[in-house]
């Protein structure tokens, strides 16, 4: 709860900063009208909200809700989407994504309200300190994903035509879905052997199991 407030305040402020950049991204982008980019503004908060449910239920390895959320949420944004489309509200389409994610959230909330925690008697020895290098490398995981999914879209959408940019857009998901399959298994990654750390295990045998599940995964 203490860390959703924080991610929620800081989401906030950056909800603020995207609000103000509207009339520069429509201008990026070539839209006709801001109203998407005003739609979307609530991802933000919403997201962070929801990111920190799905590490805290990850790192319990509650990987089955996990499952669940991802599938609910892509199904509703598929329903939401159909219903506004079908209703002649094509130019409010752009409020599927936080709708969606709205429902996914609450979703892994109720899970996440369910897990109790477990009281530890700490002594000076066993003082715990900020794990700054297990932070770093989860950022640098998650911005290296993202810019790997988005950043081309991102460029194609400013220097192509819309036409063009959204050709481009089916042949790169095409090419992704290689990288979609490697990493069904490389996501246990951390989550696993951050809890084997955690508990002073010190053996490979997760680390290699997951590894190689990846490789035959991108190769088939």
């Amino acid at each position: 709860q203490f860390t959703r407030k924080r991610a929620i305040a800081s989401a906030a402020a950056v909800t603020i900063v995207w609000l103000a950049l509207i009339p520069l991204l429509t201008v990026y982008f070539k839209a006709d009208s801001a109203l998407p980019f005003l739609l979307f503004a609530p991802v933000w908060i919403i997201g962070a909200a929801a990111a920190v449910d799905e590490g805290f239920l990850t790192g319990n390895h509650k990987f089955e809700v996990i499952g669940i959320v991802l599938i609910a949420e892509s199904v509703i944004k598929l329903i939401f989407t159909w219903l506004l489309v079908s209703s002649g509200l094509s130019a409010f389409v752009y409020a599927a994504i936080p709708s969606a994610l709205f429902v996914s959230f609450l979703i892994g909330w109720m899970y996440a309200a369910k897990l109790k925690g477990n009281t530890i008697e700490l002594g000076l020895k066993g003082t715990l300190t900020f794990p700054t290098k297990f932070l770093v490398t989860s950022v640098f995981t998650k911005i290296s994903i993202v810019a790997f999914l988005s950043v081309d879209l991102i460029l194609a959408k400013h220097f192509l035509s819309p036409e063009e940019a959204g050709k481009y857009a089916i042949l790169s998901l095409a090419g992704k879905m290689i990288y979609f399959v490697g990493t069904l298994f490389s996501q246990f990654i951390t989550p696993v052997i951050s809890k084997e750390e955690g508990k002073g295990i010190k053996n490979r045998n997760s680390f290699n199991r997951l590894f190689l599940l990846s490789i035959v995964a991108s190769g088939a």
